[in-house]
């Protein structure tokens, strides 16, 4: 039996972090099992920007910030195992591991449990109806455009505004399909407000607030939904698509020979296994704080110290508060008298929100199909004019992507004048990822 000082379960990302945080302590044996193909979690379908500021100090894509960490761990003697799925964790720190290379057990001095969420499908929620086709989650839905290059329908309802869900509509109005509108239980948006004004106000897309689906109406494919009001009124509404976005439930399946008490001081969870974050960033920053207290902590009985966590500032439910991007200090802009901003600690924040509310120039992201049905994701170096996405989407579509190609290779340069070249968010092709 394989003995190692940690093993880390889930390689998406509070996984990566975890692991890279505990080998740069010092742990020289770290096992990290990851059961799809590759590391990365749902990072590789998340082609839009918003991750990696609290790490690097700047903002990536999914496959950007993805990409980053991989390297990083590919520079240390950190044991990667992809296509490992871990069947069981037991008390006496035995780890089952599955591959096709067949069933093999190690032991572990310490465990870190990071598998990350599920989403919560429309089978735990009180709508009645047929069951059709054409029901997904979001996270469902992104991964079928960005990862397949399909499409689940052309007109499309979305069931809560939390960010996935404002994200999917974005990305089926960029893709030309028609977002009827988002349906929202509570009486404010959910999610970040930069989303809420990006992704629906700027593409009119209606949030209907006080709103949810009650029931389905089809036989083979999905043909409508009933919408009621808070206040008992409903009305139908035609459809092909309805996509959930209603909450992420943390994976602890393999916590089940501990339900009868408290986890052994050598057994911890990390990230959105532990509980749900609202930035992958922070999942990330938890875990790697764990994994360094816990190889702190190794060959003694003593439980690791859960660091404490800053939340960040965020705009209160309702408020209109944009949460600045450039630092890792996450400042809330609000418009002040006049043209004015307030909440800015730096100038930095005051040109960040002229950019993003005044002026409304948008890093663009798309994914392009090239040879062989390989999808590629690209993005502009720089923010463009939100007025002239269409313009850009339409070049994108004109233009063929030879593979491989490498990340960050240009594969259109700005021949419309937009101030900004596009290129590739990851290496693409027949070795890419």
């Amino acid at each position: 039996m394989d003995r190692y000082d940690l093993i880390v379960v889930g390689g998406g990302p509070a996984g990566m972090a975890a692991a890279l945080a505990a080998w740069e302590s010092g742990c020289r044996r770290v096992l990290l099992a990851e059961r799809q193909e590759r590391l990365g979690g749902v990072l590789p379908q998340c082609v839009h920007t918003g991750f990696g500021l609290l790490e690097y100090g700047e903002e990536f894509t999914g496959p950007e910030y993805a990409a980053r960490q991989i390297a990083r761990l590919s520079a240390t003697g950190v044991e990667v195992r992809t296509d490992t799925t871990v069947t069981a964790i037991d008390p006496d720190r035995t780890v089952t591991l599955l591959s096709p290379d067949g069933l093999r057990r190690c032991r572990g001095e310490a465990v870190l449990l990071a598998s990350g969420a599920r989403e919560r499908a429309i089978g735990s929620l009180p709508v009645t109806g047929t069951r059709p086709a054409g029901v997904f989650t979001a996270g469902q839905a992104q991964r079928l455009m960005n990862l397949k290059g399909l499409f689940p329908g052309e007109r499309a309802v979305i069931l809560g505004s939390g960010d996935i869900g404002m994200i999917v509509a974005r990305r089926l109005a960029l893709e030309g399909r028609q977002v009827l509108g988002v349906a929202e239980l509570a009486s404010h948006g959910g999610g970040l407000y930069r989303n809420r004004l990006q992704c629906l106000e700027e593409f009119g897309i209606p949030l209907w607030l006080n709103t949810t689906v009650s029931r389905i109406h089809g036989r083979d494919r999905l043909e409508g939904v009933t919408l009621r009001r808070a206040d008992g009124a409903e009305r139908e509404v035609a459809c092909d698509t309805l996509i959930t976005s209603v909450g992420l439930i943390p994976e602890r399946e393999l916590l089940e020979p501990f339900r009868d008490g408290a986890l052994p001081p050598w057994l911890q969870v990390c990230g959105n296994a532990r509980r749900i974050y609202d930035l992958v960033d922070r999942a990330a920053d938890q875990a790697a704080g764990l994994a360094r207290e816990t190889v702190r902590c190794l060959g003694t009985e003593q439980a690791p110290v859960q660091p404490p966590e800053d939340p960040g500032e965020a705009p209160q439910p309702g408020e209109e508060g944009l949460v600045c991007l450039v630092c890792p200090r996450g400042c809330v802009l609000r418009r002040g008298p006049g043209d004015g901003v307030t909440g800015a600690g730096c100038s930095r924040g005051e040109e960040f929100f002229r950019r993003e509310l005044v002026e409304r120039r948008r890093v663009l992201t798309a994914v392009v199909t090239a040879g062989g049905g390989i999808r590629v994701p690209l993005r502009t170096t720089a923010p463009i004019p939100r007025e002239r996405f269409p313009e850009v989407l339409a070049a994108l579509r004109r233009c063929p992507v030879e593979l491989p190609v490498a990340a960050g290779q240009t594969v259109l340069r700005d021949p419309g004048d937009w101030g900004s070249d596009v290129v590739a968010q990851c290496r693409c092709g027949p070795s890419g990822t």
